[in-house]
């Protein structure tokens, strides 16, 4: 595991880069980070993906979808619970060819920005002694 550098497309300052950082056709890349609520809230996680992604909250599949194209933010959208406390989200990004990246990004339902949120690249408790 390593902390993603953020900005490193000056058009895209909101695209994490995977082909900048790791190359290749044909690949896969999880990302993880751990959501903080203060209390129990609906929201939407939105995701732009190149290409494919499945997405877990909270050791569940939230999202699915093996698809093809550049990233474009909140073209994959998916009501969700926070729970009150840490909430540990891990995306799997699917690499075909050509780009590959992603971009995420929580809001209210409404598509407001919520509210008591608070993220942490670093787990924020051990997990299992496999992940550290």
């Amino acid at each position: 595991w390593m902390v993603l550098p953020a900005g490193t497309l000056n058009d895209r300052p909101w695209q994490l880069d995977l082909a900048g950082l790791f190359g290749g056709d044909h690949r896969v890349a999880y990302a993880r980070t751990w959501i903080h609520s203060e209390s129990t809230q609906p929201a939407r996680l939105e995701i732009g993906c190149d290409d494919g992604v499945k997405a877990w909250l909270n050791a569940q599949v939230i999202l699915s979808a093996n698809r093809s194209g550049d990233v474009v933010p909140g073209a994959e959208k998916v009501a969700i619970t926070l729970n009150q406390g840490w909430n540990p989200l891990l995306l799997k990004i699917t690499q075909w060819n050509a780009g590959w990246g992603f971009c995420a990004r929580i809001v209210k339902p409404d598509g407001g920005s919520p509210s008591g949120l608070s993220f942490s690249a670093q787990p924020p408790f051990r997990i299992h002694p496999m992940f550290p």
